[in-house]
C-alpha cells in the first residue's frame, strides 16, 4: 500500500497463475473476490493506474490517464448498445498494449478470466472458497463490469445522475492530480517501538499489518485534519485475507485510533499521534 509503484505493477502486469499451496492467493494480484463480486473498492485501483500514466512526463497528462483508464476497464459489449458511452476500446491497443488487447479485452477482464481458468482447470491448486468465488465471478462479473464502465464515463455534473454514489473517471482523475506521481515508500520501527506495538495488537494480528496501517495513515493524512481515507477493500486485497476486517479491526482501533463507518468500501481513520510517531516512513530511492 505504501509502495505505490509496486502496486501499479500489480494492476498492469499479469501474475504467474500458479500456486505454491492451496492457501497461496498471490495470483489474485491485489484484486480480491469481494471486489469482483460486488464492484466495490476500485477507486484506489483506478487512481493508482491513472497516476502511473498521468505522470509519465513532468507535466501531468490528464487525457493520457483517461485513455489508460478506458483501456484498463475495456470489455467487449454483448450487443450494440443504444447508449452514448462505449465499453470496448480496441483502438487503444497500439497505445496501451499492456492494458487492452486487439479485441478490446482490458487488463481486468483478462485477469478475471485467467483466475477463473486456474480455478476450473487446476482445482487442486486452490482452496474450496476460491473455486466457489471464481465460479460466481464467472457468472456475474462481466455483466456487472459492463454497467460499471458505462457509469465511470458519466460526466461529473450530469443532471440525470440519480444513483447514491457512482465512481466516475472524473473523480479518479481529480484524485490522481491531487495525489501526484506514484511513490515507493518503506516503513521502519525500532526494536523498542516494535515491541510496544506488538504488545497491544489484538489476537494474532501480524505486526507487519499494523505497521502498514500506521504508515499509510501518515502518508495519506488529509491536510488540516486528523483523518485519512481508509480503503478497506484495498487493504484486504493487500493483506490477502479478511482477518483484519472480521477479527481484529474493532480492537485495533479501540487502542490505536478511530475509524468511521464504512460506505462502499471506504471509511476515514486516524491513528493517535503518540503511536504514529513510533513508525518512521521514508521514500525509497
Amino acid at each position: 500500500m505504501i509502495d505505490e509503484r509496486t502496486e501499479f505493477q500489480c494492476y498492469t502486469a499479469f501474475p504467474d497463475y500458479r500456486t505454491a499451496s492451496v492457501k497461496d492467493t498471490a495470483f489474485l494480484n491485489r484484486i480480491s473476490f469481494p471486489m469482483l463480486l460486488t464492484g466495490k473498492g476500485f477507486s484506489r485501483v483506478l487512481t493508482i493506474v491513472a497516476r502511473g500514466y498521468m505522470y509519465k512526463e513532468d507535466t501531468p497528462d490528464v487525457d493520457c490517464a483517461r485513455r489508460a483508464l478506458c483501456a484498463w476497464c475495456s470489455i467487449p459489449a454483448e450487443k450494440e448498445a443504444a447508449w452514448q458511452f462505449d465499453t470496448c476500446f480496441p483502438e487503444l491497443h497500439d497505445e496501451f498494449p499492456e492494458l487492452v488487447d486487439e479485441a478490446g479485452n482490458g487488463w481486468l477482464v483478462r485477469h478475471v478470466r485467467n483466475i477463473v481458468a486456474l480455478a476450473s482447470s487446476s482445482p487442486d491448486q486452490v482452496s474450496a472458497s476460491v473455486r466457489k468465488n471464481a465460479a460466481k465471478a464467472a457468472q456475474t462479473f462481466e455483466p456487472m463490469w459492463r454497467k460499471k464502465v458505462i457509469q465511470f464515463q458519466i460526466p461529473l455534473f450530469s443532471e440525470s445522475t440519480r444513483s447514491e454514489w457512482l465512481l466516475l473517471f472524473d473523480d479518479v482523475l481529480a484524485n490522481a492530480l491531487e495525489a501526484g506521481p506514484l511513490r515507493s515508500c518503506r516503513a521502519e520501527v525500532s526494536e523498542e517501538d516494535a515491541a510496544f506495538l506488538q504488545s497491544h495488537l489484538p489476537g494474532k494480528m501480524p505486526l507487519s499489518e499494523a505497521i502498514e496501517l500506521i504508515a499509510y495513515y501518515k502518508l495519506n493524512r488529509l491536510q488540516g485534519t486528523d483523518w485519512a481515507l481508509f480503503p478497506s477493500t484495498s487493504f484486504e486485497a493487500f493483506f490477502g485475507n479478511t482477518n483484519f476486517t472480521h477479527k481484529w479491526q474493532k480492537d485495533f482501533f479501540d487502542f490505536f485510533g478511530q475509524k468511521t463507518q464504512e460506505c462502499y468500501g471506504v471509511a476515514r481513520y486516524m491513528i493517535h499521534d503518540d503511536i504514529a510517531e513510533r513508525v518512521n516512513v521514508m521514500e525509497s530511492i
